[in-house]
Order: structure tokens, then C-alpha cells, then sequence
């Protein structure tokens, strides 16, 4: 158990404990003895999120019955300045959110976690009490599922197109910073450096050409989207922010929200889902019926638009994903920008599996340039 996060959660004090049992049990309740904590080891880019806990324990009602209960406690501290990784991010979004309870009492099939409780400590310190998901199902997700949640998400976003009334304003179009994050940019300068060798175990017949016109096709797409309609957007939607629920899926982290082009949101779920597990090429091979499913969910909804302009909204985050680790992979292998230890850990094969799981992505290279190109001939 992480010692900063037990002190921190012990300064919250025992009516941050009573109140979030209490909201938890759905009846005033008072806890009984200590509850019991356990790290919860999810991976967060954020270096603002100081640790994510989970608690559980026993609570009285007021018939002097007992109840078990539990939650999850996220810690961030808003005193720290983002890094160059999350500079998108804003965590004071994230606490609005669940203070105001944005989202929560929609009837939507995606929603936030529950959030029992938002404690303020000094320095900035906060901590989300958040319903326990961890008996939820987390990626990697089979096509079933991914279909399901592509619907959800769509649903969402076709209901939000008419941006809110909130209490703060929204960034617009975070899909540019991320595309142009050092990290990225500096990934690409070393793949054009990259002797053209490295990339044939995983290539095969694709010329390494495609990779280039690729990015370039969906850069210069970018710019043109940032015209396009728009709507709210979680922004980082991520399967790692995500649970699979019965009939619902819920979110987690919501320090991302923003005016995007419609779509973006979809193309982060689906692209994002191509770099997580051993089932990726299964995801690779049924992207276009997860987009329609996405697409569905978005005329359920309420949009009504236009189709092209979606996929374009699409590709701004899809590609992203695409392109930086599908079409990136023999780069950050030959040079270990990710240990191997970490990438047998996400796709869940040992190293040596890697270029046999990805090749089937990396064969689609051509056929997404070719659409791409399609998309920027037309109106």
C-alpha cells in the first residue's frame, strides 16, 4: 500500500469515510473500524494523479445492521503544472465534473463513475471517491464488446453535439496538441532514420513509403477538420479509461473534455484498441463495423450530418493511435522506446509474438492511405 496515499486518505478523516459509505449504501451509515486498502495498479500517464486506491470496510445504519461497502479513491494534486505528455489535460475539469455531477442523471448508456464524494485538502490535494469498478470488465475488450461501447459513446456524443452550459470553458480541438507532442514528433525523427530493413519482419510486403504518406495524408487532414462541426468530446477516450458495464459503459478520467469535430471521440476508442491485447488484429479486421456502430449510436443520438465529415473527425484521433504504434511498432522495438517488459505487457504476448500480431495491422496501411486520399478529393 502506497504510504502517501494511506496518510493522505487518513487526513480526509472519518466523515469523508461516513459520507462516502453513506452514499454508497443509499441510507446514512457510520463506519466501523478501519477499512481496508489496496493499490490499485491501472497505468496513468498523469503525473498530476498521485495514486488510485481502493477501500473497503463495514458500515452501521441507523437499524444497527451492518453493510459492506467499498470504493475507489483517486488522488490528484491541481498544484502541479501538466507535463508534456498531458499538457491537454486539465484536472480541474475532472473535479467540476463530478462535483456538479455533469452527466451523471442523463439516463445515458455512457457515464461517468459515480462520485460519492470530492474531499479538498491543502495544496491542492483532492480525492475522487468514485464507485468501485473493479469487478467491471477492462481491456483488452473482444469486437462485442467494443461494438456495444462504440454505440454508447456515439449515443453520447450525437446527445451532446449542442455543446452544454458548464462551469468552465472548453478547450477546442486537443487532437492538434497531441499530434504534436515532442514525444511523437521526435518518435517520427527517428523512424526516418530508421534503415528500411528494421521494418520488413512486421512490413512484409507494405512499402515503408506508406507509412510516410500516411502521416502526412492525415496531418494535412487536421487542419482541414478544425472547420468542421463540432461537438463535446471526452477527449480521451481511451479504452483505458473504460469499463464495460451491463448495458452501459463508464468513464473514468475526465480531465479531457473538449470541443472536438464529431467522430474524434470514436477514433480514439477504436485506434486506442488497436495497441491493447493479443486480440488486436480481430479489432484491426472489424474497424470499419465498429466505426458503424459508432455511427449508429450517433444518429440514435440526434446528429444528423454528414458521413464523410464523421470519418474525417474520426481519423483525427484514430490515427493517432494508428500510426504511432501500429505503424511505429519496429521503431520503438529497435529501439526500446517502450521495454519490451511494458509491451508484452499491453499486448499480452511475449516479445518475440509482437511482429506476427501487428503485420495484419500494418497490411492496412495502403488501404487507409487510399481512403484518406479519397476523403481529401472530396467536398
Amino acid at each position: 500500500m502506497d504510504h502517501t496515499s494511506r496518510q493522505l486518505v487518513d487526513k480526509a478523516g472519518r466523515e469523508a469515510l461516513d459520507a462516502v459509505a453513506s452514499g454508497i449504501l443509499g441510507a446514512p451509515a457510520t463506519v466501523v473500524g478501519e477499512p481496508v486498502f489496496a493499490d490499485i495498479l491501472a497505468p496513468h500517464a498523469e503525473k498530476r494523479t498521485i495514486g488510485v486506491v481502493k477501500l473497503r470496510g463495514e458500515a452501521r445504519l441507523a437499524d444497527g445492521s451492518l453493510r459492506g461497502w467499498s470504493v475507489v479513491a483517486k488522488l490528484v494534486d491541481l498544484g502541479q503544472e501538466p507535463d508534456v505528455w498531458t499538457r491537454w489535460t486539465r484536472p480541474e475539469i475532472e473535479e467540476i465534473v463530478y462535483e456538479e455531477h455533469y452527466f451523471a442523471d442523463e439516463g445515458a448508456r455512457f457515464r461517468p463513475a459515480r462520485c460519492y464524494l470530492v474531499s479538498t485538502l491543502e495544496g491542492g490535494i483532492r480525492i475522487f471517491w468514485l464507485e468501485d469498478l473493479t469487478g467491471a470488465r477492462r481491456p483488452p475488450f473482444a469486437v462485442p464488446d467494443m461494438a456495444e461501447m462504440a454505440r454508447h459513446l456515439g449515443e453520447w456524443n450525437g446527445a451532446h453535439i449542442a455543446l452544454p452550459r458548464l462551469k468552465f470553458d472548453l478547450p477546442t480541438d486537443i487532437f492538434a496538441i497531441r499530434a504534436d507532442l515532442p514525444n511523437f514528433l521526435r518518435l517520427y525523427e527517428i523512424c526516418k532514420a530508421t534503415d528500411e530493413a528494421v521494418f520488413r519482419p512486421i512490413y512484409g510486403d507494405v512499402p515503408v513509403a506508406a507509412a510516410h504518406e500516411y502521416r502526412a495524408l492525415y496531418r494535412a487532414q487536421n487542419e482541414r477538420i478544425k472547420q468542421l462541426p463540432h461537438g463535446l468530446a471526452f477527449g480521451d477516450c481511451q479504452v483505458g479509461n473504460l469499463f464495460a458495464g451491463d448495458g452501459e459503459t463508464i468513464a473514468v478520467d475526465w480531465t479531457s473534455l473538449a470541443s472536438e469535430p464529431i467522430g474524434a471521440d470514436g477514433g480514439a476508442l477504436i485506434g486506442s484498441a488497436l495497441s491493447w491485447g493479443p486480440g488486436i488484429a480481430e479489432i484491426a479486421r472489424h474497424e470499419r463495423d465498429l466505426f458503424e456502430a459508432y455511427l449508429a449510436g450517433l444518429s440514435a443520438g440526434g446528429w444528423r450530418g454528414n458521413r464523410d465529415d464523421v470519418r474525417r473527425g474520426y481519423f483525427s484521433q484514430f490515427s493517432q493511435y494508428f500510426f504511432n504504434f501500429a505503424a511505429m511498432i519496429p521503431v520503438i522495438l529497435s529501439n526500446e522506446i517502450w521495454p519490451p517488459g511494458v509491451v508484452e505487457e499491453r499486448l499480452q504476448v511475449s516479445i518475440e509474438e509482437v511482429p506476427a500480431l501487428v503485420a495484419p495491422i500494418v497490411a492496412l496501411l495502403p488501404a487507409y492511405v487510399d481512403e484518406l486520399r479519397e476523403l481529401a478529393a472530396r467536398p
